[in-house]
């Protein structure tokens, strides 16, 4: 199932190396997801990106809403940075803060030849039982990297072609999408979210994959938005509605 985390689940600068080099223009996106489970609403993800040149910054927040933010009080903020490479991210930065009646927790990765070096505070007084380590974790992005993968708009061509490996500091998973529906001004994308590492013998025991559904509408040429989506949690099948 997907973790809180998993669906955070968003302006980084490219300076001029000479005046005489033009800068390449920022470009924006934003958006705001109404999260539901089994029918009811019980949270907002909100995100925001830059891009100039091969830069990106995502920023990203989530909030319990209603019935749910009485039982679980709090929120998270989170912001990633990295560059885009022949249409892959490739995250540099990520920090996420938290905070709940448990009080507020800052985690920070900074990614080396691809690997997450992680921080976090107050730090542990142990470590998180059968949480991946992070140095076998090459080549994975970080959470709001990942959110941003899935969020932003898609080319006619890029869309339905997902296949992500997010690491979020303990778990490790994978998000493909292996088909296609659709055509025109609505696009259906089917695939398949699977825990790789970092999960308890029993919960690889009791599932370990689950499908996931995304639907896609044009906006303008060649550009298709995220309309909704739906996947599976810890407490049933939730919905993330575009507003």
């Amino acid at each position: 199932m997907f973790h809180s985390r998993t669906i955070m689940a968003l302006v980084a600068a490219l300076l001029a190396s000479a005046l005489s080099t033009p800068v390449a223009a920022q470009e924006q996106e934003k958006g705001t997801f109404d999260i539901s489970v089994l029918g009811i609403r019980v949270g907002v993800l909100a995100f925001e990106a830059t891009t100039q040149g091969d830069q990106y910054e995502a920023r990203g927040s989530a909030k319990a809403t209603g019935l749910m933010a009485a039982l679980f009080d709090g929120g998270a903020d989170v912001v990633a940075t990295g560059r885009e490479t022949g249409g892959t991210l490739k995250p540099s930065t990520f920090k996420e803060v938290t905070n709940s009646k448990k009080g507020r927790v800052e985690r920070a990765f900074h990614y080396r030849n691809g690997i997450p070096e992680i921080t976090r505070t107050p730090a542990r007084s142990k470590p998180q039982k059968y949480a991946a380590p992070a140095a076998e974790q090459a080549g994975t992005v970080d959470p709001m990297t990942a959110a941003y993968m899935i969020l932003r708009n898609q080319s006619a061509q890029d869309v339905c072609k997902m296949n992500v490996e997010l690491f979020d500091g303990n778990r490790r998973s994978r998000l493909t999408m292996s088909s296609k529906s659709g055509s025109g001004d609505e696009i259906t994308c089917t695939g398949t979210y699977r825990r790789i590492a970092g999960f308890s013998p029993k919960e690889m025991a009791e599932r370990s994959s689950w499908p996931v559904s995304m639907n896609y509408e044009r906006m303008g040429k060649d550009q298709y938005a995220l309309s909704s989506a739906e996947f599976s949690t810890d407490f049933g099948t939730a919905r993330l509605s575009r507003r």
